[in-house]
């Protein structure tokens, strides 16, 4: 017998819900820019989608853009980065979120196609499961290449500087 999906409805949010477990998925103390900033001017696009002209394009926009975290260039780039983010909390810039929280978000674009879109979305911390759990599947296409630089961006930065994207079927 498949398991049972219901419906509910809470305020104005619809969700089917399932009778199985999911992983833990939590709120969190995210640093996030000071409220001085522009995000027009400290945000950037993924770091793997970047040329090295659209990584200068953005360092120009902003001393503290993330991409001087997120994409660090030079001999210790690491390193510098973890240096860059601690200075970047001590003056300020980025600050601790004083409790644990959800972060909701809208992002509009613009596709290959010329159309306008939009996603929303949540952030919130997500329990890491066992590879072969199947609560959390992995992406199927991340190069060791890709794996290796941002566990050692994260190693040296002790922080998350990407949010990694997930899809819920519900």
């Amino acid at each position: 017998m498949p398991p049972k999906i219901f419906s509910l409805r809470v305020a104005d949010y619809h969700c089917l819900c399932h009778p199985f477990s999911v992983p833990q998925f939590e709120p969190f103390r995210a640093l996030r820019y000071s409220t001085k900033y522009s995000l027009a001017d400290v945000c950037a696009a993924p770091y793997d989608v970047q040329s090295d002209a659209d990584r200068e394009k953005y360092a120009r926009r902003s001393e503290h853009n993330i991409v001087h975290l997120d994409l660090p260039v030079g001999e210790d780039s690491y390193g510098e980065a973890a240096k860059t983010l601690s200075s970047w909390i001590q003056s300020g810039a980025l600050q601790l979120d004083a409790e644990p929280s959800f972060t909701l978000y809208r992002m509009k674009f613009v596709d290959s196609a010329g159309r306008a879109r939009e996603t929303v979305g949540v952030i919130g911390a997500l329990q890491i499961e066992e590879p072969n759990s199947k609560e959390v599947l992995p992406h199927e296409q991340t190069t060791p290449k890709a794996k290796t630089d941002r566990l050692d961006l994260t190693r040296a930065t002790q922080a998350n500087l990407s949010p990694i994207w997930g899809l819920s079927l519900t």
